[in-house]
């Protein structure tokens, strides 16, 4: 067995490496309703500006011969939207968000003369495993499981990041196989500091004309505490603050009698597929390296059923595709992204922070699993998507969409005035964004 060092290509010579960034964003969102309950809190978005300033910086430092520590550190300004409710313009400061991207060790090796590569990573570090992806789709790691919620927005695709440990091996002739396998605590939604495992296989050859990868994800498959991943099972809480109510913790069956419990463990289950069709005509050379791949993506969202809520495995299912529309080199790329999820509920995280529950959110403050409504009006998503860099050190973006972009990001923190719903909540809701970012 011959061994030899193999770098990530960020790593400069020399045995520290200092990079930075920034970005200035703006955009207005054209259409969005406002949800209005007696006794709920919301914003209007409608017309309203969208701005915000990021910038970081990027330590990576050579250890040995074999591996590197990154430590990526960013400060966001978030400016709120104008609450028409409230007399006074307090609420339109700005939010200051400091935050860390990548704080990791990692180590690679390549084996029998370059053709496996081994990596592993320890620590907290941003995962991206369908590289096309530039809004919607990523369903593995930007996904609930009970309730399968979405998270996307713009630029986000590549923002996942996963607190623990990662190990990828890959094989490279004739035909690419590489597996990733993880394990990490939950860092970002209730409930936190459960561990999940994952698994992710991917297949190309070397032309790179197609590319399958398959991938399972045990959520929160261990829990320090039953009672927060089962909330029926911390029956003071729920005797206290919701009188015993079932609905948010399980479904009683009035004819067999049979009780289940709601919980927010489960698996996901992930398949995407790329086709290049330029690699079958590489003689012409009019296009971009972006142009004309078609992608695509389909997740299941919790593969168990559960009596009342989560009854059909239909709803669970998200399907996007994406297609790189030639841009002819004037544009980096130009894409083009619709998604179908029959998800019956509103696709929010409402009663996952504000009640502790697995149970969807309906549009009500008490769930009604007898009297809901189906939501369908929100089924179809889409994004189009541009970009440009200008050289070496300018990019220029933009996008228009209806997505999964929540308000949170645009209003006050909690605990009092968090609306975790999408600004797009329907799909002819829609906004516009437009980014610069700079980076030496």
């Amino acid at each position: 067995m011959q061994t030899a060092a193999c770098f990530a290509v960020e790593i400069a010579p020399g045995n520290l490496t200092l990079n930075g960034w920034g970005w200035l964003t703006a955009g207005r969102v054209e259409k969005s309703p406002t949800q209005s309950l007696s006794g709920d809190y919301d914003i209007s978005f409608e017309k309203e500006v969208l701005t915000d300033f990021e910038m970081g910086a990027k330590l990576t430092a050579k250890v040995g011969n074999f591996s590197m520590a990154r430590l990526h550190a960013g400060l966001g300004m978030y400016y709120l939207v104008y609450d028409n409710k409230k007399a006074t313009g307090e609420f339109l400061s700005k939010k200051v968000v400091p935050f860390i991207s990548d704080a990791t060790f990692q180590s690679t090796f390549c084996v029998r003369g370059d053709r496996d590569t081994i990596r592993t990573e320890f620590g907290y570090f941003p995962v991206k495993y369908n590289p096309e992806s530039r809004n919607l789709g990523e369903y593995l790691f930007r996904s609930g499981t009970y309730p399968g919620y979405l998270v996307t927005g713009y630029e986000m695709a590549d923002k996942v990041k996963l607190c623990g440990v990662h190990g990828s091996y890959a094989f490279d002739s004739p035909v690419k196989v590489k597996a990733d396998l993880y394990a990490f605590t939950e860092m970002e939604s209730y409930p936190l500091h459960d561990l999940s495992f994952a698994v992710i296989a991917s297949v190309s050859p070397q032309r790179k004309f197609v590319e399958f990868s398959a991938g399972v994800d045990f959520a929160h498959a261990l829990s320090l505490d039953e009672k927060k991943i089962t909330p029926a099972l911390d029956t003071a809480v729920y005797d206290r603050y919701y009188g015993g109510d079932l609905r948010w913790v399980g479904h009683a069956d009035s004819i067999s009698g049979d009780t289940t419990l709601y919980t927010f463990r489960g698996t996901k289950v992930m398949a995407r597929l790329t086709i290049d069709p330029k690699q079958f005509f590489p003689q012409v050379t009019i296009f971009g390296r972006e142009d004309l791949k078609i992608y695509s993506e389909a997740a299941i969202l919790g593969a168990k059923n559960y009596d009342g809520w989560y009854e059909n495995i239909e709803e669970r299912i998200p399907v996007m595709v994406g297609f790189n529309v030639p841009a002819f080199k004037l544009l980096d790329v130009l894409t083009l992204e619709v998604e179908w999820y029959g998800n019956k509920y509103w696709n929010a995280q409402e009663y996952v922070w504000k009640a502790r529950s697995p149970v969807p959110y309906t549009g009500e403050i008490f769930p009604d699993e007898a009297n809901w409504k189906p939501r369908t009006r929100d089924d179809l998503k889409w994004s189009v998507y541009a970009s440009r860099k200008i050289g070496k050190h300018i990019r220029i973006s933009g996008q228009i969409a209806s997505d999964h972009l929540s308000r949170t990001r645009y209003t006050p923190g909690p605990p009092s005035f968090v609306k975790y719903t999408e600004i797009c909540s329907d799909s002819n809701n829609w906004y516009w964004m437009i980014r610069t970012a700079f980076s030496f």
